[in-house]
């Protein structure tokens, strides 16, 4: 698809093994981790940030995944996006890369777009070296030059640079995946992005 965001050719993720996220909700389940409140400028106008929060999955799916896609990840969980229609620009806070397999995509036409901070390098290279909090938040828009648009399908597997500032915007309802995260050197990321992974 590009540089930033490739889609896989990989098994489809059995309906019966679908988290239950009404489930964890209603049960008041507590998340692995939840976003911080931001905000962001563009156009003037101060632009709010959806919430985020990551929960555990069952051993099941975990296994299924392991089995039938890959072992290679750093972490897994259930991604569930609420509130509102931004998830603003950002780089992930403890991986590389992002795999993803969307269960609901929170609306028709909702859209990730990758950005370049201006006079900055496209890749944000993590410094930490445990992978702690270390992310890109820029808080603006007014500095970012937009590189790439997609909108993701529900029922596929992607993969994504998660390393390159990227944002979600469009979502007129909750969004909710499963995500894996890799490092940059992780041989099965490696393996799909090749030379992309590199710069």
């Amino acid at each position: 698809m590009s540089r930033f965001v490739k889609h896989l050719d990989l098994p489809d993720l059995p309906r019966n093994l679908w988290p239950n996220l009404d489930h964890m909700i209603n049960n008041q389940v507590t998340p692995l981790w939840t976003n911080r409140p931001r905000t962001c400028t563009r156009d003037g106008e101060t632009v709010g940030h959806s919430h985020y929060s990551r929960f555990d999955i069952s051993p099941e799916l975990k296994h299924w995944v392991d089995t039938n896609i890959t072992q290679d990840y750093v972490n897994i969980g259930l991604s569930y996006m609420w509130g509102e229609p931004i998830n603003l620009p950002h780089t992930d806070h403890t991986r590389d890369v992002t795999m993803l397999y969307l269960f609901d995509t929170g609306g028709p036409a909702v859209e990730t777009k990758f950005w370049q901070r201006r006079g900055f390098p496209i890749h944000h290279e993590n410094t930490d070296k445990e992978y702690n909090y270390n992310p890109q938040q820029p808080t603006t828009y007014d500095d970012l030059d937009h590189l790439f648009t997609v909108v993701l399908d529900p029922g596929q597997w992607y993969i994504l640079d998660a390393r390159c500032i990227h944002s979600v915007e469009g979502m007129t309802g909750s969004r909710i995946s499963l995500q894996l995260g890799f490092l940059k050197h992780s041989p099965w990321a490696q393996q799909i992005f090749g030379e992309d992974l590199q710069g």
